[in-house]
């Protein structure tokens, strides 16, 4: 898989993507078109800045998904932003295998 990195001054490198995700709170399935340490990109819906979400993400070649809580950053446009809340030691190895 192939991934093009956005340059931009941010805490983590952020990646194009293209995978998967379950929006557990509201049983809707997103489309993540970036990803970082801290959050991650959707499309397919938009929620109210401040929203609270349970996801679980499909990453490129793990076979089991991953469960995060996030908050939604921003939303526009058909895209969501969702900074990713208290991530646990193996939820950050799992996205960084995923970012690299």
């Amino acid at each position: 898989m192939s991934h093009r990195h956005i340059s931009e001054r941010r805490a983590t490198t952020r990646v194009d993507v293209d995978f998967t995700a379950i929006d557990k709170t509201h049983t809707v399935s997103l489309r993540a078109c970036n990803l970082s340490l801290g959050g991650a990109a959707f499309t397919g819906t938009e929620r109210t800045p401040g929203s609270i979400l349970d996801l679980e993400l499909s990453l490129p070649e793990q076979n089991d998904p991953l469960r995060v809580r996030g908050v939604v950053t921003g939303s526009e446009g058909g895209t969501m932003r969702v900074s990713f809340l208290d991530l646990g030691k193996r939820e950050m190895v799992k996205i960084a295998e995923a970012l690299w």
